[in-house]
C-alpha cells in the first residue's frame, strides 16, 4: 500500500521457497519495487522472518542471498521484521534493518550476537515498540521500552549509537538523541 510519499510492501516469508528467484512472489516483488522507485520517496518492506537477526532464530540465508540484493538495487529505506522476540538494529550499505519481536510475548537470548551483529548494531532482549515517522525523506524510527527500564538501561549492545532514535534521510541514517 501507498501512504502520502511511501510505498509499504508486504511478503509471505512463512515458505522460503517464497524467496527463490523463480517463485511468483519475488517476481512480484520486484515488480512492486520497481513501481515504488518511479513513485515514492521511501520504500518500507515488511516480512516476519528476515535476513538478519541476533536471536536464536537468524539469519535467515535464503532472504539474505535471494532479498537483500534487491533491496540495495531499489534502494529500500528499511526492512522490518519479526520472528525473533527481541529488537535488533541493523545498517547494511544504508539500509535500515529493525527485528521488532518485544511485543509481549516471552523474550529470547541473543544467541547469533556473535555470528551476526557487526560494529554499531544495537540489541536487548526487551520488550519494545518502534514508532516510524515519515516526513518527506526524512524518516524517524523511535524505540520505546515498554517495561522493566524505559530508560534503557536495560543492557543494549551497541558501539557508538544511540539506542533510542534513529533518523535516516536520503543522505543516510544517523543517530539522535531524543
Amino acid at each position: 500500500f501507498t501512504k502520502h510519499n511511501s510505498r509499504f510492501i508486504m511478503l509471505d516469508s512463512m515458505d522460503h521457497g517464497h524467496f527463490a528467484t523463480d517463485s511468483a512472489q519475488y517476481k512480484w516483488f520486484v515488480g512492486e519495487l520497481q513501481k515504488a522507485q518511479k513513485s515514492a520517496a521511501n520504500t518500507f518492506v515488511v516480512f516476519h522472518e528476515g535476513p538478519y537477526s541476533v536471536g536464536p532464530h537468524g539469519p535467515i540465508e535464503d532472504a539474505v542471498k535471494n532479498l537483500v540484493p534487491l533491496f540495495n538495487q531499489y534502494h529500500v529505506r528499511a526492512v522490518i521484521n519479526g520472528h525473533d522476540h527481541i529488537y535488533y538494529r541493523t545498517i547494511r550499505k544504508g539500509i535500515g534493518y529493525f527485528v521488532t519481536g518485544g511485543g509481549g510475548a516471552p523474550l529470547y537470548d541473543l544467541s547469533n550476537a556473535a555470528k551476526v551483529a557487526i560494529p554499531g548494531d544495537v540489541y536487548a532482549s526487551v520488550h519494545h515498540i518502534i514508532l516510524c515517522q515519515v516526513d518527506g525523506a526524512k524518516v524517524t524510527f523511535t524505540t520505546i521500552a515498554l517495561d522493566k527500564d524505559p530508560t534503557f538501561k536495560t543492557p543494549w549492545h551497541q558501539s557508538q549509537l544511540n539506542p533510542r532514535v534513529i533518523t535516516m534521510t536520503s543522505k543516510g541514517p544517523r543517530d539522535t538523541v531524543i
